[in-house]
């Protein structure tokens, strides 16, 4: 085979759709992008690459904006083709180094817990923190090998079950928080440290938040130090605010363990009818 004949079949291969190229991921499992809110993305991969790559681990890139890198794709993503749900807000599809995210049902959670207290976690100052938390968290799994987004199959939704995907839930919330926390902990080297400390102060907001709108919302099963306050929904993740306090306890130490600590009397304390027929925490 000639040189000419050589640099035309390296040429249609090129040009093929299909030769060199890794496969489209939105076309892959059927997604839709989109380029709502799209700064806050870019924000948020910006502040946390810059842990990432002091601790030499690849970093996130925009898949709409670049293709093919080495690193984790976060794939920004309308919801034509996929339910508006929390479960499916934020999740690591099985056999891919990328994250998905809906920005419409972030940007919806998020103004939910806007409404108590004076943080807006909707705005630029706060979301691309608290969007850049939950991307190490899923970093996190991806990082561990875990296989996939959990499904739940509970019937009784309130529990305070140890599932296997719990363990591995809070494993992921724990790679998140121990890196903040780390380059929290460094003052010497400005950039890692405010990327760090940005977020970690984000994560003692919230944690404040839900602790906030727990009393608001579900007053009396919070002063009953009831099941429906202080168990978990479902057998794949322990309740937010109860995870929330524990990376606020490994990031920031201190008080902050100290209100871990009293949730977590109250959660496993039983309630204050635990003998009573009101409910089992059991």
């Amino acid at each position: 085979m000639n040189y000419y004949a050589i640099t035309l079949i390296i040429a249609i291969c090129l040009l093929s759709p299909g030769c060199s190229r890794s496969p489209d991921l939105y076309a892959q499992y059927q997604l839709v992008p989109t380029v709502l809110h799209i700064e806050i993305a870019r924000q948020a991969i910006k502040n946390i690459n810059i842990l990432l790559h002091a601790e030499g681990l690849p970093e996130y890139y925009l898949y709409d904006e670049e293709h093919n890198r080495e690193g984790i794709a976060l794939l920004w993503v309308g919801d034509k083709t996929i339910s508006q749900t929390v479960a499916d807000m934020m999740f690591v599809p099985r056999g891919c180094q990328c994250v998905i995210v809906q920005p419409r049902v972030l940007y919806s959670w998020v103004e939910n817990y806007s409404t108590v207290g004076e943080t807006n976690y909707a705005d630029m100052d706060n979301l691309p923190h608290t969007l850049g938390y939950f991307l190490l968290h899923e970093y996190g799994h991806i990082h561990s090998g875990h296989p996939g987004r959990a499904i739940s199959t509970l019937g009784d939704n309130t529990n305070r079950d140890e599932t296997e995907s719990k363990r591995l839930e809070q494993t992921a919330d724990d790679f998140a928080s121990n890196l903040v926390a780390k380059y929290q902990s460094k003052t010497g080297a400005f950039k890692t440290w405010m990327s760090a400390a940005n977020i970690g102060l984000n994560i003692s907001s919230l944690a404040f938040t839900l602790q906030g709108k727990r009393i608001i919302d579900n007053f009396g099963c919070s002063v009953l130090d009831a099941p429906c306050a202080f168990h978990d929904m479902g057998d794949t993740h322990y309740n937010l605010e109860y995870r929330i306090l524990k990376a606020q306890c490994l990031i920031s130490g201190g008080e902050a363990c100290g209100m871990l600590s009293s949730y977590e009397q109250r959660r496993n304390s039983g309630g204050v009818f635990q003998k009573g027929a009101l409910y089992r925490a059991e």
